[in-house]
């Protein structure tokens, strides 16, 4: 009855959150989201080669009149928009709700699902930590606190980002991994992957723990989800993308805004050099020796996480596993942005769960500051 009544204010608390956001940012344009609208809508339309067509650098008003012009249609005005950035079936997976709303109602409809998929990731980081000193409503109640000061969540939310789907896809494999099916956080894992490459890395814990099924339905599911996007889409629009993909990891991340391993570096020792993209002759570039130590460095951290906790009983081991691992993905990835950190931050506030009940709250009060910046 008591852990009843402790979810259920969880879940109220969640409510009133969700309808504050909701209420704050009806009618906003979301600069993320725009990508996977316009991408829906050239789709739907058929003009398959806009759907990658993007400005260099990552943001732009003055190129690609096509888009433009689609969008100045529907009264929106002078908005930036990034480029779609994404596998070509997401881009037909949005296109019926693309063409049936305008921009703004798109935008309005997807935030009501990723603060959906907020709300409900904080309930499944909880499940999946299963803190011993902070209950539902605790834990619930600091994530609110974090989520609403902090530049993390904050921006994935502002943003409207896909990542926020993407965080709560993630929990909700390792939640029912934890809750013993593995087939089934296989299959969600493998929904992930294949709409961004690097949670496959988290495979890696199926694949420590000799779990066939889970590693089996992962990388099935995603090699799946592959081929029909191929068939949708074509070879020549797949083609397209990892060439766009590989102008985005050669390009260093905005600085200031994003704490990588590549921004630090080129921050605090490595002079940033500028190329030209589809000539823009102003767009940071990385330096190829940092790409590549970064790179080397991803390995070596997620094989120190998983060594390191190798001793560690099966729930733990897992758990410290999602948290560093995900914390050096996020850190050393070159495709990193502030809001890939949204997946550890939310489990963060439950680490010191073997810790005194007033260790526990210490720690994680103090990971709440740290992570609000």
């Amino acid at each position: 009855m008591a852990k009843h009544r402790d979810i259920s204010i969880a879940v109220l608390l969640l409510a009133l959150w969700s309808l504050a956001v909701l209420f704050l940012m009806r009618g906003m344009w979301s600069m993320d989201m725009s990508a996977i609208y316009l991408a829906g809508h050239f789709a739907a339309s058929g003009d398959l080669p806009l759907i990658y067509d993007g400005p260099p650098g990552l943001t732009g008003r003055v190129l690609y009149p096509e888009k433009l012009a689609f969008i100045y249609q529907q009264g929106v005005g002078d908005v930036l928009m990034p480029a779609y950035v994404y596998p070509p079936l997401w881009a037909f997976v949005a296109s019926p709700l693309a063409t049936a709303t305008d921009a703004i109602a798109f935008f309005d409809i997807t935030r009501v699902l990723n603060v959906a998929a907020f709300s409900a990731a904080i309930l499944l980081a909880w499940r999946i930590m299963a803190p011993k000193h902070l209950s539902a409503t605790s834990f619930t109640a600091l994530t609110i606190v974090m989520a609403s000061v902090s530049m993390t969540s904050g921006f994935a939310v502002y943003q409207n980002q896909p990542q926020v789907l993407v965080t709560f896809l993630l929990l909700l494999s390792f939640e029912r991994y934890l809750a013993g099916k593995p087939l089934v956080a296989g299959v969600v894992l493998g929904v992930v992957a294949a709409n961004k490459v690097s949670p496959i890395f988290f495979c890696l814990i199926f694949l420590a723990e000799r779990d066939w099924k889970a590693a089996g339905a992962a990388i099935g599911t995603a090699a799946l989800l592959a081929l029909v996007s191929l068939g949708i889409g074509g070879v020549d629009l797949h083609l397209q993308y990892l060439e766009l993909v590989r102008q985005f990891e050669a390009m260093l991340p905005m600085h200031g805004l994003n704490i990588t391993f590549e921004t630090l570096m080129h921050d605090l020792w490595v002079p940033v050099s500028y190329g030209t993209l589809e000539g823009n002759p102003n767009i940071p570039m990385d330096t190829a020796w940092v790409s590549w130590l970064s790179k080397v460095l991803m390995v070596a951290g997620l094989a120190l996480v998983f060594w390191a906790t190798r001793g560690a009983v099966r729930a733990d081991r897992i758990r410290l596993r999602l948290v560093f691992g995900g914390l050096a993905l996020a850190f050393f990835s070159p495709l990193a942005w502030i809001h890939h950190y949204l997946f550890a931050l939310l489990l963060i506030p439950a680490l010191p769960q073997l810790a005194t009940r007033h260790g526990a709250l210490v720690a994680a009060l103090l990971a709440l500051v740290a992570q609000s910046t």
